[in-house]
This record gives C-alpha cells, structure tokens and sequence, in this order.
C-alpha cells in the first residue's frame, strides 16, 4: 500500500526504495541499473523454463498462486509498473512485468497477474518482434482479469489488447470493442484515468479503422465530457486532434473546446507543439 501511495504523490524513486526494502524481507531483489541487463536474460529465461510446453491459452486453467509470499511478491512487482514507466526506466518496467509473469507461471495466478501477461505480451511483440506470443498473452490477460472478477486490471487489459497488441494478428475492426469493455469496467470500479485512456484507444482505433467521419464524430461527441472530467491530457489532446481533422475534411468551423478554453486550429497546434505530451500532433 506505501508503495501505491507514494507513486500517487509522484515519489517514484521513494516507491522503488519501498519495494527493494520489501522484496528483500521476502528474500527477493528489485535489479540496479548495474545488473539489470543480466536480471532481464535471466527472467526471460525463468519465464520461458516455467511455461515449458504448455499451450498460452491453458495458462487461464493454472491454478491460483496460494503462497503468502509469492502472493506478495507478484502484487509488489505489478505494483512497480506504473513508476518505472512514468520514470522512463524501461529495463527495470520490463523487469517487474516478466518478473510477475515468471512468478505466476511458476506458482499460479492472481488478479494482478492479468497486468503481468499483458505487459509481457506488449513487450514480446512491440520489442522482441513475437507478435503471435504477444497477441496470445493479451488475449490471456483478459481473459484472467475476468476469472478473477477484478474490473481494475480489466480495464488495464482491455487498454493494452485494444490499442496496441489485437491488431498485430486480428482485424483491426475488432479492436476497439475491448476499449469500450475497459472504459466501462473502468468506470464501474472508479479507474477513472486507465477508463479514459480506453476512449483514447477507442476513438483512434475507429478513425484508423475507416468508420464514417459523422460516426467518429458522434463519439467524440459522446465521450468527451468524460474526457474532460478526468483531465487526461493524452486523452483529451489525441481526441481533439481527431476532431480537429474531421471539421477540416467537412468543411466545418476549424475549433474545438479544451478544458472549456475554445481553440482555433494554429493555437490548439501550437498547444500540442509546446506540451510535454507531443503525441497528439502526430
């Protein structure tokens, strides 16, 4: 909990100390950027001796992991996930993600499990180039969220299976109907920011998909006063964007409203340009 606290109030390297201190009590280690090469071959080996030949799919029939401190350790690395990622330390992201998967195909699943697979299928696609690997672990991620009921890493799945990893292997007309899944889930239970990163992948998975402009634009219409309750900047801006282009192409006023402030196209631009989040201008 101390480590999920203080990732909230922006301490990520507080949180990191947290979790080594941690994991050590439990006679397990977090890697320093000193070894944190070694410890990646050596989890993607654990990963690839524990799944041994077992089909991905079956993983979903593994049993759940009833070790107290295996538990604990599983839910600690998951825990790491979003300050190593906020943090840009991919190597030790990538870490606690296979870290979690090792654990969970060696001593069984839990709900946080889910985020393992998923991060895990996002890695071994989007890095390693296995995207048949890749879009079977996401597929597995979801499917585990459910078996274990927990809405939360649903809509953190959903999020990873519908923006990124379905359409390395499938259509991508079936991809965003795991963003709507994960923004409702997500709304059931309060994820409020992981709920509004769905919309970001639903709206852009149907603009890239070819749907009719009137169509996008009734759901940018639709969703964007839960964009815009939840402050997501990413979100927002990507959305706007999207919008933006679609006044352009029907020949419509070139403005849109962010955060109730109205901006033309040069300023929303310039907007994009000049924030953190660069994303939205492509």
């Amino acid at each position: 909990l101390l480590v999920v606290q203080q990732t909230i109030e922006a301490k990520y390297v507080e949180s990191l100390t947290t979790a080594r201190q941690a994991l050590k009590l439990l006679n397990l280690d977090l890697p320093t950027s000193e070894t944190i090469e070694s410890a990646l071959q050596q989890v993607f080996a654990e990963v690839k001796t524990y799944l041994g030949d077992r089909e991905i799919s079956s993983l979903r029939q593994a049993p759940e992991n009833q070790n107290p401190v295996y538990r604990l350790a599983t839910q600690l690395y998951i825990s790491l996930d979003p300050p190593t990622y906020i943090m840009g330390d991919l190597n030790l992201y990538m870490y606690v993600s296979v870290k979690a998967v090792a654990l969970s195909l060696q001593y069984g699943n839990l709900a946080e499990s889910a985020k393992g697979y998923a991060n895990y299928g996002l890695i071994v696609g989007s890095g390693l180039g296995d995207f048949q690997t890749g879009y079977q672990f996401g597929k597995l991620a979801v499917e585990v969220s459910k078996q274990f009921h927990s809405l939360a890493y649903e809509c953190k799945t959903d999020l990873l299976l519908g923006s990124w990893i379905h359409s390395w292997r499938q259509p991508l007309r079936g991809a965003k109907r795991y963003n709507l899944d994960g923004y409702h889930a997500g709304m059931e239970v309060g994820e409020v920011q992981f709920a509004s990163y769905n919309i970001f992948g639903y709206i852009t998975n149907s603009w890239v998909e070819g749907s009719p402009l009137a169509e996008v634009q009734n759901r940018i219409t639709e969703y964007l006063p839960a964009i815009n309750r939840a402050k997501n900047d990413l979100t927002t801006d990507t959305v706007l964007g999207i919008q933006l282009t679609i006044l352009l192409l029907t020949g419509q006023p070139e403005s849109v409203v962010r955060y109730g402030e109205a901006l033309s196209e040069p300023e929303y631009r310039e907007r994009c340009f000049t924030s953190p989040l660069g994303y939205a201008t492509y």
